[in-house]
């Protein structure tokens, strides 16, 4: 199975307590990248299921950025993702 890298234009959650989505973001497509990007790289992390396309979505954050300190990590997500 592959995995393609989203480019984020934009993030437009208006409801920081909702649902975590790909609708979330404004996004584009780009390269394919190796999957196991998604369990080898500490920068990544899971931000939520797509069930329509059978997908898993993964968020890649600014390195020095420290998910463990956040109690709802998809909410730093949104607000600092990188690509």
């Amino acid at each position: 199975m592959g995995a393609q890298r989203l480019m984020i234009e934009s993030k437009q959650r208006d409801k920081p307590i909702a649902m975590a989505s790909l609708n979330d973001f404004k996004y584009d497509h780009a390269d394919e990248i190796n999957p196991r990007v998604a369990v080898e790289d500490p920068t990544v992390s899971l931000y939520c299921l797509d069930h329509a396309q059978r997908r898993a979505i993964f968020v890649q954050t600014a390195p020095g950025v420290d998910l463990s300190q956040a109690p709802f990590s998809t909410r730093r997500n949104t607000r600092q993702p990188s690509t």
